[in-house]
């Protein structure tokens, strides 16, 4: 299907994977134009005065040292401007990350970019679109089989179990064992404390995970704010798992 605008597709590195308080540190975008021509922008940012967290710079390896000298997003937001204005836009997930970020760091620079103006073709969204993440997708891809009896729990746990036969036959080359799967499916659950992820494990230390005090360990934020843990604890819009962990962190702190 041929397009008749220019389509610009995009990535971006940053120094954490909070959209508001986080920064861009690296940003490519390759413009296809309707002619076949095309043009790229590139660029690394300093992201001062937010720091690299040492989970990003696990993920993408640009350390703040790599970013001394370079210009600050401000110095080049009319340039990133003027390269995706009039075009539609692309890449993997931009619409959950990539595009709030950047809408984050035209603010700052004093620009309020429409973004609806522009079509946007999120590979991730296509994807679950057409291959939605459920038993019934799930049916269709590993199965090849329509799901005709959704939502009907012993035919869902029959299904499941043929699903899962499936998975392990199609990525068997990718695990020696249930042991290595198990690791790699869980592991960014593992570090969890609550279900919902709002205690996490960092290293020795705990870590909240959520709202104002977000990647704070949870000695910083009692000393300054200690009634925010009585305050989760007592509070019944957060699971059960969770105002448990929170009233033992606050008597442990406050003994």
């Amino acid at each position: 299907m041929k397009n008749n605008k220019s389509i610009v597709y995009f990535d971006i590195e940053s120094t954490g994977l909070s959209r508001s308080a986080d920064r861009i540190i690296e940003l490519y975008m390759l413009k296809v134009n309707a002619d076949g021509s095309e043009q790229e922008f590139y660029s690394k940012f300093d992201p001062h005065p937010v720091e690299i967290h040492k989970e990003a710079l696990a993920v993408h390896g640009i350390s703040n040292e790599d970013l001394i000298g370079e210009p600050q997003f401000r110095d080049k937001a009319k340039e990133v401007e003027d390269f995706i204005n009039g075009c539609d836009l692309s890449g993997y997930n931009i619409v959950g990350f990539d595009i709030p970020m950047l809408f984050e760091e035209f603010y700052r620079a004093g620009i309020i970019h429409q973004f609806k103006d522009h079509r946007v073709f999120d590979s991730w969204y296509i994807w679950r679109e057409f291959e939605p993440r459920n038993l019934t997708g799930a049916v269709k891809s590993f199965l090849n089989e329509k799901f005709e009896k959704a939502h009907s729990a012993k035919h869902d746990v029959l299904v499941s179990k043929r699903v899962l036969e499936a998975q392990l036959k199609k990525y068997e080359d990718e695990y020696e064992s249930l042991d290595e799967l198990d690791e790699k499916m869980n592991k960014e659950r593992s570090a969890n404390l609550d279900f919902s992820g709002k205690f996490i494990r960092v290293d020795n230390d705990i870590h909240i995970n959520f709202g104002k005090h977000k990647g704070l360990n949870i000695e910083e934020v009692f000393d300054k704010d200690s009634g925010y843990f009585k305050w989760i604890a007592e509070n019944d819009s957060f699971s059960s798992d969770t105002r448990i962990i929170s009233k033992k962190i606050y008597a442990k702190l406050s003994s």
